[in-house]
Protein backbone atom coordinates (compact mmCIF):
# COMPACT_ATOMS: atom_id res chain seq x y z
CA UNK A 1 0.00 0.00 0.00
CA UNK A 2 1.42 3.60 -0.95
CA UNK A 3 2.07 5.72 1.63
CA UNK A 4 -0.34 8.72 1.98
CA UNK A 5 1.80 12.04 1.72
CA UNK A 6 0.24 15.17 3.19
CA UNK A 7 -0.23 18.15 1.06
CA UNK A 8 0.08 22.01 1.83
CA UNK A 9 -3.00 22.83 4.23
CA UNK A 10 -4.51 26.34 3.82
CA UNK A 11 -8.11 27.76 6.20
CA UNK A 12 -9.25 30.84 5.07
CA UNK A 13 -12.14 33.12 6.64
CA UNK A 14 -15.17 34.62 4.81
CA UNK A 15 -13.54 37.93 4.96
CA UNK A 16 -9.61 37.01 4.32
CA UNK A 17 -8.29 37.52 1.29
CA UNK A 18 -6.61 40.43 -0.94
CA UNK A 19 -10.11 42.87 -1.69
CA UNK A 20 -10.06 45.38 -4.68
CA UNK A 21 -13.08 47.83 -5.16
CA UNK A 22 -13.91 47.33 -9.00
CA UNK A 23 -14.74 50.63 -10.87
CA UNK A 24 -17.12 50.60 -13.59
CA UNK A 25 -18.44 48.44 -15.28
CA UNK A 26 -18.14 45.85 -12.30
CA UNK A 27 -19.06 48.26 -9.42
CA UNK A 28 -18.40 46.15 -6.99
CA UNK A 29 -15.56 44.49 -4.98
CA UNK A 30 -13.32 41.00 -5.54
CA UNK A 31 -11.69 39.16 -2.91
CA UNK A 32 -8.85 37.32 -4.01
CA UNK A 33 -8.64 33.64 -2.14
CA UNK A 34 -6.39 31.55 -3.78
CA UNK A 35 -3.66 32.66 -5.94
CA UNK A 36 0.17 33.09 -7.18
CA UNK A 37 0.41 35.05 -4.47
CA UNK A 38 -0.22 32.07 -1.44
CA UNK A 39 -0.46 28.90 -3.95
CA UNK A 40 3.47 29.70 -4.88
CA UNK A 41 4.73 29.54 -1.37
CA UNK A 42 3.41 25.81 -1.11
CA UNK A 43 4.94 24.58 -4.53
CA UNK A 44 2.44 24.96 -6.40
CA UNK A 45 2.54 26.22 -10.08
CA UNK A 46 -0.86 27.97 -9.91
CA UNK A 47 -3.10 26.81 -12.58
CA UNK A 48 -5.51 27.53 -10.42
CA UNK A 49 -7.23 31.15 -8.62
CA UNK A 50 -10.24 31.22 -6.87
CA UNK A 51 -11.87 34.25 -5.33
CA UNK A 52 -15.33 36.53 -4.68
CA UNK A 53 -16.88 38.94 -6.98
CA UNK A 54 -19.58 40.80 -5.98
CA UNK A 55 -21.85 43.11 -8.03
CA UNK A 56 -25.12 44.84 -8.14
CA UNK A 57 -27.63 44.05 -10.71
CA UNK A 58 -27.29 45.25 -14.39
CA UNK A 59 -23.47 45.53 -14.01
CA UNK A 60 -20.80 43.37 -15.79
CA UNK A 61 -16.97 41.96 -15.84
CA UNK A 62 -15.39 43.44 -18.94
CA UNK A 63 -14.11 40.88 -21.51
CA UNK A 64 -10.86 39.22 -20.20
CA UNK A 65 -8.81 35.43 -20.49
CA UNK A 66 -6.72 33.55 -18.74
CA UNK A 67 -3.53 32.22 -20.43
CA UNK A 68 -2.47 29.73 -17.71
CA UNK A 69 -5.29 30.12 -14.87
CA UNK A 70 -8.61 27.98 -15.00
CA UNK A 71 -11.35 30.33 -13.77
CA UNK A 72 -14.66 28.89 -11.96
CA UNK A 73 -18.51 30.45 -11.76
CA UNK A 74 -19.83 29.44 -8.35
CA UNK A 75 -23.17 31.89 -8.50
CA UNK A 76 -24.64 32.15 -4.66
CA UNK A 77 -26.97 34.32 -5.69
CA UNK A 78 -28.80 35.69 -8.47
CA UNK A 79 -28.49 34.82 -12.50
CA UNK A 80 -26.14 36.23 -15.30
CA UNK A 81 -24.70 35.17 -18.26
CA UNK A 82 -21.28 34.22 -19.43
CA UNK A 83 -19.73 34.27 -22.82
CA UNK A 84 -16.88 31.71 -23.67
CA UNK A 85 -15.19 31.05 -26.64
CA UNK A 86 -18.28 33.18 -28.52
CA UNK A 87 -20.43 31.05 -26.71
CA UNK A 88 -22.61 32.44 -24.33
CA UNK A 89 -23.99 30.68 -21.25
CA UNK A 90 -26.49 31.60 -18.95
CA UNK A 91 -25.39 30.86 -14.97
CA UNK A 92 -27.67 31.17 -11.93
CA UNK A 93 -27.76 29.27 -8.38
CA UNK A 94 -29.72 26.18 -8.59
Amino acid sequence: MKKLEKGPAMVLGPEEGASYWQPGPHHGYMTVKLGPHNLAQRGNNCAFSMGIQVMPPGCHVRAHGHAQNDEVFYILEGTGRCVIDRLQHEIARV
